[in-house]
């Protein structure tokens, strides 16, 4: 029986130790590909350094606080990049909608115009912390604890670690109530992210018994996802509505509240698939 549970607990770090070598080899080649401008590239370059801190997260039970410092320097990274990608996604958003505004599209031009100008700022905060020390330092941790799998100190299996990730989840959920606020919306939004990025890794996502889990999960994830790129508009044109600019802003606003309205009907159904696909009674 410990021979057992030793197994699994090591199968664990090593599935652990796998997912943070690809990560680093992406954080890596993405970081050069953020420098260079690439379009996509600061988003791939976030996603995995999101999957890397719920790996390490969900992990713990079975590997301790070997990562923590990872972890820690990762999270770091994730507020220097923020700002800069919200930007992105806003002014792909609002691009197509100020072309199409029946008036005043002289003052939705002004609010691009902010908006670039922002982005510029929040650009230049990104490539300054690729080029900072910290984040030489954060490279050399993450190699080092690639090359080596962690000490066992918990005996969880894989298949448990990942169904407690998801019944922490439905808890998360169930505190939600009917009628959550914008931010419980992406705060949970997060949980989600975590849990799907667990189940990818300790179980794989592809596998028969985490197929339908996955696809709900992700599909919930970009639900909201959608419903937070409408408030974070909202919020940020309020910011943004220059002097001449107020009737561009609130035919914005107006859409992006059109839009959370619609992911709000929909979000019952979401939350219905991933119960089916989790055995979880709502």
């Amino acid at each position: 029986m410990a021979e057992h549970t030793d197994s699994t607990a090591m199968s664990v770090a090593l599935r652990v130790q796998n997912s943070l070598r690809a990560e680093f080899g992406r954080l890596e080649e993405m970081a050069v590909a953020v420098r260079a401008a690439d379009a996509e590239a600061l988003h791939q370059f976030r996603v995995s350094a999101r999957r890397a801190r719920a790996v390490i997260r969900a992990a713990r039970p079975v590997v301790g606080d070997y990562y923590a410092t990872l972890d820690l320097e990762l999270r770091w990274l994730g507020a220097e990049t923020g700002d800069a990608r919200d930007l992105e996604v806003l002014q792909a958003n609002l691009e197509p909608v100020i072309a199409e505004l029946d008036v005043d599209t002289e003052g939705g031009l002004a609010i691009l115009a902010v908006v670039r100008a922002d982005q510029e700022v929040a650009r230049q905060r990104v490539l300054n912390a690729l080029l900072s020390e910290r984040f030489a330092e954060l490279l050399d941790v993450f190699r080092s604890v690639t090359e080596r799998p962690a000490a066992v100190v918990g005996n969880e299996s894989p298949e448990t670690i990942a169904r407690n990730q998801v019944e922490r989840l439905w808890k998360a959920r169930r505190r939600l109530g009917d009628d959550p606020t914008d931010i419980a919306l992406h705060a949970i939004r997060i949980k989600v992210k975590r849990t799907r990025y667990a189940v990818d890794v300790l179980i794989g996502r592809e596998a028969e018994a985490s197929r339908e889990l996955t696809k709900a999960l992700r599909n919930l994830q970009n639900l909201i996802g959608v419903h937070q790129d409408a408030h974070v508009a909202e919020e940020r044109i309020r910011d943004y509505a220059v002097s001449g600019a107020e009737l561009a802003a609130g035919r914005i606003i107006e859409r992006e509240r059109g839009i959370r309205a619609k992911v709000r009907q929909r979000l019952p159904a979401a939350w219905r698939r991933l119960a089916r696909a989790s055995g979880t009674a709502t």
